[in-house]
């Protein structure tokens, strides 16, 4: 695959180890580093080649849960925070 190369990512879900693996590159990995409580980033030559989500289904709970009510509120908290000002 050439520099200029962009793959889209594969994605799929293990739910026996409720685990969410998304795939950038094929390929061994140099190392996994944990960029946030349960997600680790698989690094090749410096490059992020796929991401492990541990717990998933909470993470995703959490990220789902009601998107336009939590978008609503913090913005009618930044507004009322820039009218203190």
């Amino acid at each position: 695959m050439g520099a200029a190369e962009i793959r889209e990512p594969r994605i799929r879900y293990d739910p026996d180890h409720d685990i969410l693996y998304i795939l950038v590159e094929e390929g061994p990995v140099d190392d996994t580093i944990e960029i946030a409580d349960d997600i680790f980033a698989e690094v090749r030559d410096g490059r992020i080649v796929g991401i492990e989500v541990w717990k998933a289904e909470r993470i995703i709970e959490a990220i789902a849960e009601r998107p336009s009510e939590k978008i609503t509120g913090i913005i009618g908290e930044k507004r009322q925070q820039t009218r203190l000002c």
